[in-house]
């Protein structure tokens, strides 16, 4: 069953993640922030996909950070560092993520702009690509 939550960067550490851009000072409140909707949509193995209402946007400097992805994500290889600055690596992290993260480690690694160009070139299963597809296709099909 489909499963609807709302993140904004307001909400830290749920999931077991920090949200991205903390607030350096909790005094002073970020109402221009847009909220973003998670849904889970079903995918292969029983794991729900988790997709936001619209592409995060990550600052230059974590969209292109060297990266250790957290156990959870990464069990495979725990330890391994990715250099989001290699296409290659940050497609494998962004495969990784789409396909086990959870909202947090979305908003955590996941940049809109860099996923659209590397779009054509993850390898994903059929379920988590389909679900993604209207939020990254520029035709919003499944395809691409």
């Amino acid at each position: 069953m489909p499963g609807k939550i709302t993140w904004s960067d307001e909400t830290p550490g749920q999931y077991g993640c920090a949200a991205r851009d903390s607030n350096p000072n909790p005094r002073i409140k970020r109402a221009a922030l847009p909220q973003v909707s998670f849904t889970q949509r079903p995918s292969a193995r029983g794991r729900p996909a988790w997709v936001p209402d619209r592409l995060p946007r990550l600052d230059v400097t974590r969209a292109l950070a060297a990266v250790e992805l957290p156990l959870h994500l990464n069990w495979s290889a725990p330890g391994r560092v990715f250099d989001l600055r290699s296409r290659a690596d940050r497609a494998r992290v962004y495969e990784i993520v789409l396909q086990e993260g959870r909202p947090a480690d979305i908003l955590a690694y996941v940049d809109g702009a860099l996923l659209v160009d590397l779009w054509d070139d993850l390898v994903l299963p059929q379920a988590v690509r389909s679900a993604w597809a209207p939020l990254v296709s520029p035709s919003g099909g499944a395809e691409g």
